[in-house]
């Protein structure tokens, strides 16, 4: 498999008619589909290397914030680190400071191992995110009505623990930083739209302006359904946004629509469209992927690009093997042939 170079990659980032369309997150699974498949895993990430190279860091201890006595038992949007917001002020200031002990050795190597090619840094658990794994996802969603004051001391602390991280990246000579926000439900985002608006975007626009400020794309990867929120995502500076997420299951509830989305955004937006995991992958025929594949090539990729494809997120160990592999040889083929 020929790889793309870094100008390959930008010019389907910004719609600059790229040679075929670009390939990232497909290596990405749960961990038990990585033991049942060891083997042949190893094997396609070697016939179907990705032509985005990601970086990474060492993460900051966020458990060391801990003010009380909940334990890690039970659901991960249960468990709770902060169960107050006494001290605030002080929780505040250790947040910035777990920041500045990140250790980016790793992604330094990175970017200095790959010159020539398109490297992605990585920030995870964004702005709401990183609030449900503090506060608990029960608490986060009334504290924005009974502790609005306190919730954006802590939203302006996480924010800046994104702004430190985006900088190095910026510093070290990437190319774009990815940064991680489930925002949706299968039906609607987890807030109205007055809370996206008044705690959120302008937040998210200081995150990807400095991403610009360094000549860097802003990639965000968000489940659920985003389509009413994407216009404000865009006009705060978003780039390419992750995955899309729909389902082809008969009848059932898609989170969003593909060919709506694409009407809609088109031009505006680089589409890092995932194929869906939820019941394609899992449970179609090797032809109804590849079919899959295509259709959604056909609807997210432009004449002048805007798509970079992937999966919808991880891919599931009930996923039989030959799925995967039919996944992965039908997004390298039909995107060459649609360029």
């Amino acid at each position: 498999m020929n790889l793309l170079s870094k100008d390959d990659v930008v010019a389907a980032l910004e719609h600059k008619r790229p040679k075929r369309v670009p390939m990232h997150l497909m290596h990405y699974y749960n961990d038990i589909t990585v033991q049942k498949y060891s083997d042949g895993i190893k094997t396609l990430r070697i016939e179907y290397p990705e032509d985005v190279v990601r970086g990474g860091y060492v993460r900051s201890d966020w458990d060391s914030l801990k003010n009380g006595s909940r334990g890690d038992e039970g659901a991960l949007d249960s468990r709770i680190i902060l169960e107050s917001y006494d001290g605030i002020e002080e929780t505040c200031k250790k947040i910035v400071r777990l920041a500045e002990k990140v250790d980016m050795t790793a992604a330094g190597d990175t970017r200095l191992d790959h010159p020539n090619r398109y490297c992605l840094g990585y920030t995870w658990f964004g702005l709401y995110e990183r609030l449900w794994m503090l506060r608990g996802m029960e608490n986060v969603l009334v504290d924005f009505y009974e502790h609005p004051d306190e919730i954006r001391k802590l939203m302006r602390a996480i924010c800046d623990y994104h702004l430190h991280l985006i900088r190095s990246y910026g510093g070290l000579g990437y190319d774009g930083v990815s940064i991680s926000d489930d925002l949706g439900t299968q039906s609607s985002t987890m807030f109205g739209p007055g809370i996206f608006l008044d705690f959120y975007k302008p937040l998210y626009r200081e995150l990807f302006e400095a991403a610009h400020d360094f000549g860097m794309h802003m990639w965000m990867h968000s489940c659920g359904h985003v389509e009413s929120i994407l216009d404000d995502l865009i006009d705060a500076g978003l780039d390419v946004i992750h995955p899309i997420q729909h389902s082809t299951y008969p009848g059932g509830i898609s989170a969003n629509d593909p060919r709506r989305i694409a009407e809609r955004f088109s031009g505006r937006i680089t589409f890092w469209a995932g194929i869906d995991v939820q019941y394609l992958l899992p449970r179609g025929t090797v032809d109804e992927v590849r079919r899959g594949v295509r259709e959604l090539m056909n609807i997210f990729d432009g004449p002048d690009g805007g798509m970079v494809i992937a999966a919808g997120n991880g891919i599931t160990p009930e996923t039989p093997f030959e799925n995967i592999e039919a996944f992965f040889d039908e997004a390298y083929s039909y995107g060459q042939f649609k360029s």
